[in-house]
């Protein structure tokens, strides 16, 4: 138990996290922002992250969902959010008609959720700048190092990068302890080459 201002004891926030058709995230932020009694939240988000990708020739930055289909909600009361859910009929069809997938994160799954886009508030994986160690040209395994950006925090759960495609792999646990492997973007502040192989 934790206490408010008042010096009233409350229950400890946690994070949980709604499951919905992919695409229809945003619909049911709004619908919860609309619907739900503010008393029963405390926040309610859509992780996203950065990503350079190659569009018309060029490589640019663009921001997408980091876990398609889900939602994530912090609140101390999940029974009594749970109830108000169910009773929104448009959001019961974005839920399966019904069928809901309201789950729990560990302690750990919350501190990663909430390690992202920490400071800012944003929820959002930033692009981090990078710069491989080794000399022209780059090979796979080549040591990297990272300069500046939102990557620095998350070191320990990184496996590797694919420079060529300017991502970041991460590995973590999710929705039950499941390992999920997350893609995330990176800018190279070094000309280098690449092997002509295959990724």
């Amino acid at each position: 138990m934790e206490k408010d201002v008042s010096g009233e004891a409350r229950e400890k926030c946690h994070c949980y996290v709604i499951q919905t058709f992919t695409g229809q995230e945003e619909t049911l932020l709004q619908f919860i922002h609309v619907q739900v009694n503010p008393s029963l939240y405390e926040e309610v988000f859509v992780p996203k992250r950065e990503m350079n990708r190659r569009l018309g020739g060029e490589w640019r930055m663009t921001v997408e969902k980091m876990f398609p289909g889900y939602v994530f909600i912090h609140t101390s009361c999940p029974d009594e959010l749970f109830l108000s859910l169910r009773n929104i009929p448009k959001m019961s069809r974005l839920l399966y008609d019904g069928a809901y997938e309201f789950i729990a994160l560990s302690a750990k799954e919350q501190r990663f959720i909430d390690r992202i886009g920490q400071g800012r508030g944003d929820h959002t994986f930033r692009s981090s700048k990078v710069e491989p160690e080794e000399e022209h040209p780059y090979h796979k395994g080549d040591r990297v190092r990272i300069l500046e950006g939102d990557l620095k925090n998350f070191e320990g759960e990184l496996i590797g990068y694919n420079l060529r495609k300017r991502k970041a792999i991460i590995r973590t646990q999710m929705f039950g302890g499941r390992d999920v492997y997350i893609h995330v973007g990176i800018e190279i502040i070094k000309n280098i080459q690449f092997p002509c192989i295959k990724d």
